[in-house]
C-alpha cells in the first residue's frame, strides 16, 4: 500500500511540473503571452524527453524529487522506508 501511496504522490508531483505536455504548463500558460505559448507548445513533443534527460544526467534533480516525495508521503503518515521496500520487492519479483 506504501509503495501505491509512493507511485500516486510521484505521479502528482511529476505531472505538476511546469514543461509542456504536462499539467503544470497548463497552469502557467494562461499567464504567457500568446506567442511565447505558441513556442512553447510547438517544442512540447521533446518535454518528456527533457525531463527524462535532466533525472538521467543530474543527480541533484533525482534526489530533489525523492526528497519531495518522502516529504509528501510523511505529511500524509506513510512511511517512505516501506515504499521502498515494496518497490524493491516488486524490482525483484520483476527479474
Amino acid at each position: 500500500l506504501a509503495t501505491n501511496v509512493f507511485l500516486n504522490c510521484a505521479a502528482v508531483f511529476f505531472n505538476m511540473l511546469p514543461i509542456p505536455p504536462l499539467d503544470g504548463f497548463g497552469i502557467l500558460a494562461p499567464l504567457l503571452s500568446r506567442n511565447l505559448r505558441a513556442l512553447l507548445y510547438s517544442f512540447s513533443v521533446f518535454g518528456f524527453f527533457l525531463i527524462f534527460m535532466l533525472f538521467a544526467m543530474n543527480p541533484s534533480i533525482r534526489a530533489f524529487f525523492q526528497t519531495t516525495i518522502n516529504n509528501l508521503m510523511a505529511a500524509l503518515n506513510v512511511s517512505p522506508l516501506l515504499a521502498n521496500q515494496g518497490l524493491s520487492e516488486f524490482m525483484f519479483w520483476r527479474s
